[in-house]
């Protein structure tokens, strides 16, 4: 007890030892304790527990469980919609004034991008990320804006298998994502912190 004790009364004095990264201002920075240093802040690549939850922190899931009463939520759509007689599509309403960290503005055209990235062979991902390639067959943006999302086959909860991690598509716009990318070490999230290797 009096070890955990030890160490609880040395956060303060790491905390307020720790520089504040450069251009942000006083009193906004937030340091995070971990055990190791994440390997990537790339969601798509993630090797390590701590890469998992550093994205959670920088990246919004396009659906989540809340972890108090364990409900299907969403923060990047404004409204889910069936199409009638189709029972592996659904249509995606974006919810207005989310911007990307970089001040762009979130759109259709970036869950589809993170669609057609998560469904793409070519992409070398870890088994976590590559699960979605047995459920997401296509994206594509319809005349209003919305993402309508193609699944492999008619799922009775379809909004389970869309709790990926959205990509900024602009981002990648003159190169496809990759480990090696500058993404993975600046990310551009729309989640409620900033990160960077």
């Amino acid at each position: 007890m009096r070890s955990a004790l030890a160490i609880l009364a040395l956060v303060p004095m790491l905390l307020a030892a720790e520089p504040r990264p450069q251009g942000v201002p006083s009193g906004r920075a937030l340091v995070v304790l971990e055990h190791e240093l994440p390997t990537t802040l790339n969601p798509l690549y993630p090797q390590s527990e701590v890469d998992v939850r550093t994205s959670s922190a920088v990246f919004d899931r396009l659906f989540y469980r809340n972890p108090i009463g364990s409900t299907l939520r969403h923060r990047l759509v404004d409204r889910v919609e069936s199409l009638h007689g189709d029972e592996q599509r659904l249509r995606l309403t974006i919810e207005e004034g989310i911007r990307w960290h970089d001040g762009e503005a979130f759109s259709a055209q970036d869950i589809c991008f993170t669609v057609h990235t998560l469904a793409d062979p070519e992409q070398e991902l870890p088994w976590e990320v590559a699960r979605y390639r047995e459920w997401l067959d296509g994206c594509r943006v319809d005349k209003e804006g919305r993402a309508v999302i193609t699944f492999t086959r008619t799922f009775h909860n379809p909004l389970e298998r869309a709790d990926f991690y959205v990509l900024p598509a602009h981002v990648f716009a003159e190169s496809p994502p990759s480990p090696e990318h500058a993404f993975s070490k600046e990310p551009v999230g729309t989640g409620p912190m900033r990160a960077r290797l």
